[in-house]
Protein backbone atom coordinates (compact mmCIF):
# COMPACT_ATOMS: atom_id res chain seq x y z
CA UNK A 1 0.00 0.00 0.00
CA UNK A 2 1.50 3.34 -0.65
CA UNK A 3 2.69 5.66 2.09
CA UNK A 4 1.00 8.10 1.37
CA UNK A 5 -2.02 6.32 1.75
CA UNK A 6 -1.11 5.19 5.02
CA UNK A 7 -0.06 8.71 6.58
CA UNK A 8 -3.60 9.97 5.45
CA UNK A 9 -5.26 7.09 7.35
CA UNK A 10 -3.06 7.73 10.47
CA UNK A 11 -4.39 11.37 10.14
CA UNK A 12 -7.80 10.70 9.55
CA UNK A 13 -7.72 8.45 12.65
CA UNK A 14 -5.62 10.85 14.89
CA UNK A 15 -8.08 13.88 14.13
CA UNK A 16 -11.32 11.46 14.76
CA UNK A 17 -10.37 10.31 17.83
CA UNK A 18 -8.73 13.85 19.15
CA UNK A 19 -12.03 15.67 18.24
CA UNK A 20 -13.59 13.08 20.06
CA UNK A 21 -11.70 13.17 22.92
CA UNK A 22 -11.88 17.05 23.12
CA UNK A 23 -15.98 17.27 23.18
CA UNK A 24 -15.99 14.73 25.67
CA UNK A 25 -13.39 16.52 28.13
CA UNK A 26 -15.23 19.88 27.25
CA UNK A 27 -18.66 18.71 28.20
CA UNK A 28 -18.44 16.26 30.62
CA UNK A 29 -14.54 16.31 31.42
CA UNK A 30 -14.49 19.77 32.94
CA UNK A 31 -17.02 19.81 34.96
CA UNK A 32 -15.89 16.48 36.49
CA UNK A 33 -12.57 18.50 37.10
CA UNK A 34 -14.01 21.59 38.37
CA UNK A 35 -15.88 19.22 40.39
CA UNK A 36 -13.24 17.36 41.65
CA UNK A 37 -11.17 20.93 42.25
CA UNK A 38 -13.99 22.43 44.41
CA UNK A 39 -14.41 19.14 46.41
CA UNK A 40 -10.45 20.03 47.34
CA UNK A 41 -10.87 23.39 48.33
CA UNK A 42 -13.73 22.59 50.05
CA UNK A 43 -11.92 20.07 52.32
CA UNK A 44 -9.00 22.38 52.76
CA UNK A 45 -11.16 24.76 54.78
CA UNK A 46 -11.78 24.88 58.42
CA UNK A 47 -14.90 22.73 59.24
CA UNK A 48 -16.77 25.56 60.64
CA UNK A 49 -16.47 27.71 57.24
CA UNK A 50 -17.44 24.85 55.43
CA UNK A 51 -20.51 24.08 57.68
CA UNK A 52 -21.47 27.61 57.10
CA UNK A 53 -20.90 27.35 53.44
CA UNK A 54 -23.45 24.44 53.35
CA UNK A 55 -26.40 26.11 55.71
CA UNK A 56 -26.15 28.59 53.59
CA UNK A 57 -26.68 26.85 50.46
CA UNK A 58 -29.50 25.29 52.34
CA UNK A 59 -31.04 28.84 53.07
CA UNK A 60 -31.96 29.27 49.53
CA UNK A 61 -34.11 26.01 50.02
CA UNK A 62 -36.05 27.51 52.85
CA UNK A 63 -34.26 25.98 55.63
CA UNK A 64 -32.75 28.45 58.96
CA UNK A 65 -30.03 28.00 60.76
CA UNK A 66 -30.94 27.33 64.45
CA UNK A 67 -28.60 25.82 67.64
CA UNK A 68 -29.09 22.97 69.54
CA UNK A 69 -30.91 23.63 72.05
CA UNK A 70 -28.88 22.30 76.00
CA UNK A 71 -31.36 19.42 76.37
CA UNK A 72 -30.62 17.69 73.29
CA UNK A 73 -29.59 14.27 74.13
CA UNK A 74 -26.16 12.69 73.68
CA UNK A 75 -27.08 10.69 71.06
CA UNK A 76 -29.13 13.55 68.88
CA UNK A 77 -25.61 15.58 69.73
CA UNK A 78 -23.79 12.68 68.26
CA UNK A 79 -26.17 12.41 64.99
CA UNK A 80 -26.67 16.28 64.38
CA UNK A 81 -24.12 19.25 63.52
CA UNK A 82 -26.95 22.29 63.46
CA UNK A 83 -30.65 22.54 63.97
CA UNK A 84 -32.24 24.11 60.99
CA UNK A 85 -35.73 25.30 60.66
CA UNK A 86 -37.78 25.00 57.80
CA UNK A 87 -42.07 26.00 57.28
CA UNK A 88 -41.88 25.89 61.37
CA UNK A 89 -40.74 22.72 61.74
CA UNK A 90 -37.00 21.31 62.95
CA UNK A 91 -34.88 19.59 60.35
CA UNK A 92 -30.98 18.12 61.86
CA UNK A 93 -27.68 18.65 59.77
CA UNK A 94 -24.53 16.97 60.11
CA UNK A 95 -21.57 17.82 57.53
CA UNK A 96 -19.03 15.48 56.52
CA UNK A 97 -16.10 17.03 55.49
CA UNK A 98 -13.80 14.55 54.44
CA UNK A 99 -13.57 13.72 50.88
CA UNK A 100 -12.89 9.84 51.47
CA UNK A 101 -15.69 9.80 54.07
CA UNK A 102 -18.71 7.04 52.72
CA UNK A 103 -22.65 7.42 54.02
CA UNK A 104 -23.86 4.14 54.86
CA UNK A 105 -26.52 2.21 56.01
CA UNK A 106 -25.37 2.66 59.30
CA UNK A 107 -25.15 7.07 59.49
CA UNK A 108 -29.11 7.07 58.01
CA UNK A 109 -29.93 5.06 60.39
CA UNK A 110 -28.76 6.82 63.18
CA UNK A 111 -30.01 10.12 61.77
CA UNK A 112 -33.32 8.57 61.80
CA UNK A 113 -33.01 7.86 65.12
CA UNK A 114 -32.40 11.26 65.81
CA UNK A 115 -35.10 12.57 64.07
CA UNK A 116 -37.34 10.33 65.26
CA UNK A 117 -36.20 11.27 69.22
CA UNK A 118 -36.30 14.83 68.39
CA UNK A 119 -39.58 15.16 66.79
CA UNK A 120 -38.09 16.79 64.26
CA UNK A 121 -39.47 16.74 60.63
CA UNK A 122 -36.05 15.27 59.15
CA UNK A 123 -32.50 15.25 58.60
CA UNK A 124 -30.18 15.80 55.84
CA UNK A 125 -26.90 14.38 55.59
CA UNK A 126 -23.76 16.54 53.59
CA UNK A 127 -20.46 14.98 52.93
CA UNK A 128 -17.89 16.19 50.40
CA UNK A 129 -17.59 12.47 49.76
CA UNK A 130 -19.32 9.65 48.31
CA UNK A 131 -22.87 7.64 48.87
CA UNK A 132 -22.80 4.13 49.18
CA UNK A 133 -24.10 2.06 46.35
CA UNK A 134 -27.40 1.07 46.08
CA UNK A 135 -28.18 3.46 49.04
CA UNK A 136 -31.43 5.38 48.35
CA UNK A 137 -30.61 9.68 48.66
CA UNK A 138 -34.00 9.83 50.36
CA UNK A 139 -34.74 7.07 53.03
CA UNK A 140 -36.56 7.65 56.72
CA UNK A 141 -37.22 11.22 56.28
CA UNK A 142 -33.14 11.63 55.46
CA UNK A 143 -31.96 13.81 52.68
CA UNK A 144 -28.55 12.51 51.61
CA UNK A 145 -26.23 14.99 49.63
CA UNK A 146 -22.61 13.92 48.02
CA UNK A 147 -19.94 15.62 46.84
CA UNK A 148 -20.82 16.67 43.72
CA UNK A 149 -24.17 17.54 44.52
CA UNK A 150 -22.92 19.82 47.50
CA UNK A 151 -20.29 21.59 45.07
CA UNK A 152 -23.48 22.28 42.75
CA UNK A 153 -25.09 24.36 45.51
CA UNK A 154 -21.55 25.88 47.09
CA UNK A 155 -20.10 27.06 43.92
CA UNK A 156 -22.58 30.01 43.23
CA UNK A 157 -21.74 31.35 46.74
CA UNK A 158 -17.80 31.05 47.12
CA UNK A 159 -16.07 34.27 46.90
CA UNK A 160 -14.33 35.55 43.92
CA UNK A 161 -10.77 34.86 45.34
CA UNK A 162 -11.88 31.06 45.92
CA UNK A 163 -13.57 30.78 42.50
CA UNK A 164 -10.94 31.90 40.63
CA UNK A 165 -8.16 29.60 42.31
CA UNK A 166 -10.95 26.86 41.20
CA UNK A 167 -10.57 27.81 37.98
CA UNK A 168 -7.18 28.07 37.89
CA UNK A 169 -6.51 24.27 39.00
CA UNK A 170 -9.21 23.24 36.17
CA UNK A 171 -7.54 25.15 33.14
CA UNK A 172 -4.05 23.06 34.10
CA UNK A 173 -5.68 20.11 34.37
CA UNK A 174 -7.80 20.87 31.43
CA UNK A 175 -4.79 21.62 29.22
CA UNK A 176 -2.83 18.48 29.97
CA UNK A 177 -5.88 16.27 29.81
CA UNK A 178 -6.10 17.74 26.13
CA UNK A 179 -2.22 17.20 25.40
CA UNK A 180 -2.45 13.58 26.94
CA UNK A 181 -5.41 12.93 24.60
CA UNK A 182 -4.35 13.83 21.62
CA UNK A 183 -0.79 12.10 22.01
CA UNK A 184 -2.91 8.71 23.01
CA UNK A 185 -5.03 9.70 19.37
CA UNK A 186 -1.67 10.35 17.51
CA UNK A 187 -0.60 6.70 18.58
CA UNK A 188 -3.54 4.97 17.68
CA UNK A 189 -3.56 6.95 14.24
CA UNK A 190 -0.06 5.80 13.71
CA UNK A 191 -0.93 2.00 14.92
CA UNK A 192 -4.18 1.44 13.03
CA UNK A 193 -1.80 2.39 9.78
CA UNK A 194 0.35 0.24 10.66
CA UNK A 195 -1.64 -2.59 11.05
CA UNK A 196 -3.45 -1.52 7.69
CA UNK A 197 -0.30 -1.62 5.77
CA UNK A 198 0.83 -5.05 7.56
CA UNK A 199 -2.70 -6.77 6.14
CA UNK A 200 -2.99 -4.97 2.59
CA UNK A 201 0.30 -5.33 2.06
CA UNK A 202 -0.23 -9.65 2.50
CA UNK A 203 -3.10 -9.55 0.68
CA UNK A 204 -2.15 -7.60 -2.80
CA UNK A 205 -2.29 -10.82 -4.65
CA UNK A 206 -4.71 -12.51 -2.65
CA UNK A 207 -7.62 -10.65 -5.68
CA UNK A 208 -6.18 -11.89 -8.58
CA UNK A 209 -5.75 -15.67 -7.39
CA UNK A 210 -9.53 -15.58 -6.24
CA UNK A 211 -10.22 -14.28 -9.81
CA UNK A 212 -8.03 -16.89 -11.61
CA UNK A 213 -9.68 -19.67 -9.09
CA UNK A 214 -13.36 -18.25 -9.53
CA UNK A 215 -13.02 -18.91 -13.56
CA UNK A 216 -12.30 -22.45 -13.30
CA UNK A 217 -15.49 -24.37 -13.27
CA UNK A 218 -16.37 -27.00 -10.45
CA UNK A 219 -15.02 -30.57 -11.62
CA UNK A 220 -18.09 -31.82 -10.96
CA UNK A 221 -20.45 -29.64 -11.55
CA UNK A 222 -22.83 -30.93 -14.56
CA UNK A 223 -24.60 -28.95 -16.76
CA UNK A 224 -28.02 -29.22 -14.85
CA UNK A 225 -26.51 -27.70 -12.30
CA UNK A 226 -25.21 -25.32 -14.12
CA UNK A 227 -29.00 -24.35 -15.41
CA UNK A 228 -30.60 -24.87 -12.46
CA UNK A 229 -32.65 -21.65 -11.37
CA UNK A 230 -31.42 -19.56 -8.42
CA UNK A 231 -33.78 -19.96 -5.45
CA UNK A 232 -34.45 -16.50 -4.37
CA UNK A 233 -32.89 -16.03 -0.55
CA UNK A 234 -35.56 -15.93 2.12
CA UNK A 235 -35.77 -12.66 3.60
CA UNK A 236 -35.28 -12.45 7.59
CA UNK A 237 -37.41 -12.04 10.25
CA UNK A 238 -37.33 -8.66 11.74
CA UNK A 239 -35.64 -7.86 14.80
CA UNK A 240 -37.96 -7.45 17.89
CA UNK A 241 -38.13 -3.82 19.19
CA UNK A 242 -35.74 -3.09 21.58
CA UNK A 243 -37.61 -2.46 24.81
CA UNK A 244 -37.54 0.92 27.21
CA UNK A 245 -36.21 0.26 30.22
CA UNK A 246 -35.33 3.54 32.10
CA UNK A 247 -34.50 3.93 35.47
CA UNK A 248 -35.19 6.63 37.82
CA UNK A 249 -32.09 7.68 37.75
CA UNK A 250 -31.94 7.64 33.58
CA UNK A 251 -35.32 9.85 33.97
CA UNK A 252 -33.69 12.21 36.01
CA UNK A 253 -30.69 12.48 33.53
CA UNK A 254 -32.81 13.25 30.98
CA UNK A 255 -34.68 15.95 32.70
CA UNK A 256 -31.23 17.72 33.82
CA UNK A 257 -30.17 17.48 29.86
CA UNK A 258 -33.87 19.05 28.78
CA UNK A 259 -33.94 21.79 31.41
CA UNK A 260 -29.96 22.91 30.68
CA UNK A 261 -31.49 23.26 27.05
CA UNK A 262 -34.57 25.62 27.66
CA UNK A 263 -33.27 29.61 26.73
CA UNK A 264 -32.28 31.39 30.29
CA UNK A 265 -31.07 28.31 32.12
CA UNK A 266 -27.23 28.29 32.66
CA UNK A 267 -27.53 24.54 34.72
CA UNK A 268 -29.35 22.68 36.57
CA UNK A 269 -29.29 19.85 39.49
CA UNK A 270 -31.15 17.67 41.56
CA UNK A 271 -30.27 19.40 45.14
CA UNK A 272 -32.56 16.97 46.46
CA UNK A 273 -34.85 14.22 45.12
CA UNK A 274 -37.97 16.33 45.64
CA UNK A 275 -36.05 19.87 44.47
CA UNK A 276 -34.49 20.63 41.16
CA UNK A 277 -32.08 23.52 41.30
CA UNK A 278 -32.54 25.86 38.24
CA UNK A 279 -29.23 28.39 38.36
CA UNK A 280 -30.37 30.82 35.30
CA UNK A 281 -28.64 32.90 33.14
CA UNK A 282 -27.27 36.84 34.17
CA UNK A 283 -29.81 38.17 31.36
CA UNK A 284 -32.55 35.22 31.66
CA UNK A 285 -36.33 36.11 30.85
CA UNK A 286 -38.81 34.48 32.50
CA UNK A 287 -38.49 30.50 32.15
CA UNK A 288 -40.91 28.25 34.43
CA UNK A 289 -43.15 27.68 31.65
CA UNK A 290 -40.03 25.81 29.73
CA UNK A 291 -39.05 24.37 33.13
CA UNK A 292 -43.07 22.74 33.53
CA UNK A 293 -43.09 21.68 29.61
CA UNK A 294 -40.10 19.61 30.51
CA UNK A 295 -41.74 18.11 33.97
CA UNK A 296 -44.66 17.50 32.36
CA UNK A 297 -43.34 14.94 30.71
CA UNK A 298 -43.04 12.73 33.56
CA UNK A 299 -45.39 11.42 35.51
CA UNK A 300 -43.37 10.80 38.64
CA UNK A 301 -41.32 14.30 38.67
CA UNK A 302 -44.07 16.69 37.71
CA UNK A 303 -44.80 17.51 41.21
CA UNK A 304 -41.27 18.40 41.96
CA UNK A 305 -40.42 21.46 43.97
CA UNK A 306 -38.77 24.13 41.54
CA UNK A 307 -35.71 26.57 42.96
CA UNK A 308 -35.37 29.24 40.52
CA UNK A 309 -31.69 30.73 41.69
CA UNK A 310 -30.62 33.96 39.37
CA UNK A 311 -26.58 34.03 38.27
CA UNK A 312 -23.79 34.88 41.04
CA UNK A 313 -23.96 38.95 41.26
CA UNK A 314 -28.09 39.19 40.67
CA UNK A 315 -30.39 41.04 43.06
CA UNK A 316 -32.89 38.47 41.83
CA UNK A 317 -34.50 36.72 44.96
CA UNK A 318 -34.31 33.23 44.69
CA UNK A 319 -38.09 31.61 43.50
CA UNK A 320 -39.84 28.31 44.12
CA UNK A 321 -42.89 26.86 42.36
CA UNK A 322 -44.25 23.65 41.75
CA UNK A 323 -45.71 22.90 38.18
CA UNK A 324 -48.38 20.17 39.76
CA UNK A 325 -49.43 19.47 42.95
CA UNK A 326 -49.28 15.46 44.45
Amino acid sequence: MPISRLVLIAVVVALALGVIATMALRYRGRRRMEAAAGIRALAAMRWREFSQFVVTALQAQGFEAAPLSEDASAASRDSADVLLRRDQRSWLLTCRQSPDYRITEKQVEEMGHAVRQRGAAGGVIATLGRIAPGLARTRERVELLDGASLWELIAPLLPAGLQDHVNEQVQRRHRRALVGAWLAAAAMGIGVALVVGLVGGGDESAPERTSAASAQPAPGRTGSAQNAPEVPAQPRPAAPPAGVAADDEATRQAVLEAVNAVPGVDRSVWSTRSTLLVILDPDAADVRAGVCAVLERYDALRASRVQLQAAQGSTMPVRFMQCRAY
